[in-house]
C-alpha cells in the first residue's frame, strides 16, 4: 500500500512509519518538526517539512491509507495559544480530510485522544461515556473527530478514530507529547527529583507505543467506522510509576484542571479489531530504563 503519515517525525508517528516500511509499504511523511525530529524519520520514507493546515493535496495522489497523527498535543499549549492550537488540530484535520476525499483515499485513520472524555470517575466507554472535554486540547480533538464523521457521511470517506490513552515508549521525550514517564526518566538520568503533582494517586492508563502502532495497522486493514479506545485497560498511579523508575521525589500542588483518572474500556477494540495490548507497564518501563541507561534504582 501507499501510505501517508502526518506527524510522521513525532514519537508515535515515527514508530508507525518504521512498522509500515518494515511491512513493505511505501510511506510519505508530512511533519513541520514543531514537536517531531527529522532524525526520527525512517530513511526509506519520503519526507516533506510542511504544515498540515496548508493545502498540500498533490501529495495525496495515489495514496491508499492516510494516518493522521499531526497535532499540537500539549494541553498547556492549547490553553496559552488557543488560536494556533485550533488551526493545527481542527483546521489542519479538515485540510487533510479534504485532500483525502479529493484523491479518493481508501482509508483514513485519525489519531484522537482520551482527552475527549474529560473527567469520568469510571472506565471510559465509547458508547456510554459521552465526550465532555475539560480543556481546549480535548475539545479540539473531539471537534476534529466530528469532522471525520461528517466527511464520512457527506463524501463517503472510510474513517476510523483511535482514542489513545497515555502513550509511552521508545522516542518519547520529556516535553511535548511526552507523558510523565518521559519527565521522570529525564529526572532520574539527571539525578534530580521527580516532580509529582498533588498526592500522586492520579491514575493513568499507560499504553505502549508498539500496541498503538498495532492498533493503527489493524484499523487500516478493517472497514470499521467508529471511535475506539486504545488503552491498556490497566491503569497505574503516578506514585507507582515513580517507584518503578526509582529515585528522589518531590510533591507540588495539584495541577489546575487535571483529570484524576484515565481508564480505557478497550472491549470494542478487542472485539472488532481483534486488538490486544501486549506490553505490560512493568516490561515497558524496564525496557525504557535500559534504553535511557537507567538500570539500577
Amino acid at each position: 500500500m501507499k501510505c501517508l503519515v502526518t506527524g510522521g517525525a513525532g514519537f508515535i508517528g515515527s514508530n508507525l512509519v518504521d512498522r509500515l516500511i518494515g511491512d513493505g509499504h511505501s510511506v510519505i511523511v508530512i511533519d513541520n518538526l514543531s514537536t517531531g525530529r527529522r532524525s526520527n524519520v525512517n530513511p526509506a520514507a519520503k519526507f516533506y517539512k510542511l504544515d498540515i493546515e496548508k493545502n498540500h493535496h498533490q501529495l495525496f495522489r495515489g495514496v491508499d491509507w492516510v494516518f493522521h497523527l499531526a497535532a499540537r498535543p500539549r494541553i498547556q499549549f492549547a490553553a496559552k495559544f488557543p488560536v494556533e492550537a485550533d488551526i493545527a488540530n481542527v483546521h489542519g484535520t479538515v485540510q487533510v480530510l479534504a485532500a483525502a476525499v479529493r484523491h479518493k483515499v481508501k482509508r483514513f485513520i485519525y489519531s484522537s485522544s482520551s482527552s475527549v472524555y474529560g473527567r469520568y470517575p469510571w472506565m471510559a466507554n465509547e458508547e456510554s461515556s459521552i465526550p465532555k472535554p475539560v480543556n481546549l486540547y480535548g475539545y479540539q480533538k473531539w471537534a476534529a473527530e466530528q469532522y471525520c464523521w461528517m466527511f464520512r457521511d457527506l463524501y463517503g470517506l472510510s474513517v476510523i478514530a483511535l482514542r489513545y490513552f497515555n502513550v509511552y515508549g521508545p522516542r518519547m521525550t520529556s516535553d511535548g507529547y511526552g507523558t510523565v514517564i518521559g519527565k521522570f526518566l529525564e529526572a532520574k538520568r539527571l539525578k534530580k527529583a521527580m516532580i509529582i503533582d498533588g498526592d500522586g494517586e492520579q491514575r493513568r492508563d499507560f499504553t505502549h507505543v508498539s500496541d498503538v502502532v498495532e492498533a493503527n495497522i489493524l484499523a487500516a486493514q478493517s472497514s470499521l467506522e467508529m471511535p475506539l479506545n486504545i488503552g491498556s485497560g490497566d491503569p497505574a498511579s503516578i506514585n507507582q510509576v515513580a517507584a518503578a523508575i526509582g529515585g528522589k521525589k518531590r510533591h507540588i500542588k495539584d495541577r489546575p484542571g487535571d483529570v484524576r483518572q484515565t481508564f480505557a474500556d478497550n472491549g470494542f477494540a478487542r472485539e472488532f479489531l481483534n486488538w490486544r495490548p501486549q506490553v505490560t507497564l512493568a516490561q515497558g518501563l524496564t525496557d525504557l530504563k535500559k534504553s535511557w541507561n537507567i538500570i539500577n534504582n
